[in-house]
Order: structure tokens, then sequence, then C-alpha cells
């Protein structure tokens, strides 16, 4: 069972996860172009000089995580939801993934490679908007390091 799609969180949202994913990622170097299928993982990133879907692209799917305020994470597991696990399939999306967890403010996250998300189980996490069946990958924060996001 998953959480239903909620247009009022995604609308407040997900342009302002996307804007912190292409802030870190143009700091690091790289070129980043929403993806336009509005199914897929929210990001496209390109190595500078590299044009997409050329080798060393990848995609990134963002998420904010409106409970964790400030630098430091204060659950000893950051999870990921379970529905997410969509674009692992690699022969639907083409590229390595990676997933942008944010704070709620944007200014740190955690990267999470797609192959590490592979690895890890899913597990049944009760919460406030499905109470009983939603799984989630749970990853272990002392297995990732948090990442410092661009105000510009």
């Amino acid at each position: 069972m998953f959480k239903k799609f909620d247009r009022k969180l995604f609308e407040e949202f997900d342009k302002l996860a996307r804007d912190a994913g292409k802030r870190y990622w143009k700091a690091k170097g790289y070129h980043v172009v929403d993806n336009t299928d509005r199914y897929g993982p929210d990001l496209i990133v390109t190595p500078v000089g590299g044009d997409e879907y050329s080798n060393g692209d990848f995609y990134c799917e963002v998420e904010i995580k409106r409970p964790w305020k400030g630098k430091e994470f204060q659950y000893e597991k950051l999870q990921i939801p379970g529905r997410k696990a969509k674009f692992l399939n690699k022969d639907k999306y083409n590229l390595p993934i990676c997933f942008l967890v944010l704070n709620a403010d944007q200014t740190y996250g955690y990267i999470i490679q797609g192959e590490t998300l592979a690895e890890t189980p899913l597990v049944e996490v009760p919460n406030k908007y499905v109470w009983k069946g939603e799984k989630f990958f749970r990853i272990p924060t002392e297995t990732i390091e948090p990442v410092e996001i661009p105000n510009d």
C-alpha cells in the first residue's frame, strides 16, 4: 500500500526540492535539468562538457523531510518510501540514480546512491499518511554523510 498522491504537498514542495537539487549539483560543476518524464526521477544531471544521456549522466530524485531542521538529522535511520524502488529498474530508467534527501529549509541533505538503496531491505513503517502497509527503505544515518546545499 502506498501513500496517495497529494497535489497540495506536491505543489508546496516539489519546486523547492528540485531547485535545491539544482543548486547543489550546479555548485559541484554539473549541468542539471528537470526530467521531462513527469513520472520519472526529478532531475537529470550531466557532467559539464557532456550532453544529456551521455556517459556519466545520472538521475537525481529529490525529497524534503519536513521534520528535519538544521544540520543534524534527529533520527537513527533515514527513510525513503518503497514506491521509489521503481527508479531502480534499469530496463525502464537507463541511467544510474541517486536520492537527495533535504532538510526542511533545504540547507543540508543526504545523498544515497541507488545501489545502496537496492541493498537496503524494505520495512513496513506506520506513518501519519498510511498507518498500515507502507514500506520504506531505512538507511542507517551513520553510513551516509550530510552535504551542504548552497543558497544560490
